[in-house]
């Protein structure tokens, strides 16, 4: 079972190229409304409330289960320009409809990774206990190493419920834990499909991420030499941390026209990629009914 990765990126481009409104400038309102929001909420002072940040905590909830529907909206804009359906910017609204069915999708699918991922956690313990002397002359590399493999398996885990999203998109009132065991069984046997798939997105990140970096070092390296050179004052301290602050912002924007081309690029090409797994799924059989 073979997804024809050129084609449905081909498809994608073409998708974007007729989307209207354009789909930089759906991706832009999407980003206002997400990083934006949640950036300005963050720079907001709370009152202080004792030794627990109660509103601290209830504020980061609120915005974690918004960020979570307002995703689930663009990936519906995404499943319905590939199907030529129109959108606009109002389908990143339409996951409000089914908050809650969105919000139960996401905790089941945090549920059942934790749940599966929690085995390979305690092998990994057991497994820096054991070798414990041996941490102590290469830690190093045994870093190095379990870090990759504990990444592929959880990544392995997640490509189970890729779909779960657009199931739930499809079929509302079928339930979100309807669409996460609808989801594991069409990704048996195609989750290596969409690990090339989304592999073959990584040079736009290398791309995104470099541009970062270079930004963050144009704005670090000048105020690091200058803290080398005194030796580390108080106030070369905080000048290196605003430097640092203001690369780390400059860096965002500067990768903002890669994000808008990036993010629907994948998007389009996933939810594509569910529209060709589905295609896939045989008929039901048919059912045969007799004359007394």
């Amino acid at each position: 079972m073979e997804i024809d990765r050129k084609e449905l990126k081909r498809r994608a481009r073409a998708d974007m190229g007729a989307a209207q409104p354009p789909f930089w400038a759906v991706l832009l309102a999407y980003l206002l409304l997400t990083t934006g929001v949640s950036d300005l909420l963050y720079l907001v002072p709370l009152p202080g409330d004792g030794a627990i940040p109660t509103t601290s905590i209830f504020l980061s909830v609120l915005i974690t289960l918004y960020l979570s529907v307002m995703s689930f909206g663009l990936d519906l804009w995404s499943l319905w320009t590939t199907r030529h359906l129109d959108p606009g910017v109002n389908a990143l609204f339409q996951g409000f409809s089914v908050a809650g069915r969105v919000i139960w999708l996401n905790i089941c699918v945090a549920l059942q990774i934790t749940v599966r991922l929690f085995p390979a956690v305690i092998a990994l313990v057991l497994f820096y206990f054991l070798l414990s002397p041996l941490l102590l002359s290469a830690p190093v590399a045994l870093i190095c190493c379990t870090i990759p493999v504990m990444f592929a398996l959880y990544y392995n885990i997640v490509l189970r419920y890729a779909l779960a999203p657009y199931l739930l998109m499809d079929h509302p009132e079928r339930g979100a834990a309807a669409a996460v065991r609808e989801s594991v069984n069409l990704m048996r046997g195609w989750k290596l499909e969409l690990f090339k798939l989304d592999l073959s997105f990584l040079g736009w990140y290398l791309l995104e991420w470099g541009l970062a970096a270079v930004v963050q070092g144009i704005f670090l390296l000048p105020t690091l030499i200058s803290a080398l050179q005194s030796g580390g004052d108080l106030n070369t301290i905080l000048t290196l941390a605003a430097g640092t602050t203001a690369g780390a912002v400059v860096g965002a924007l500067v990768c903002v026209p890669v994000e808008l081309w990036l993010k629907p690029y994948q998007g389009l090409s996933r939810a594509g990629f569910y529209d060709a797994r589905q295609a896939f799924t045989p008929p039901p059989p048919p059912v045969y009914t007799y004359r007394q």
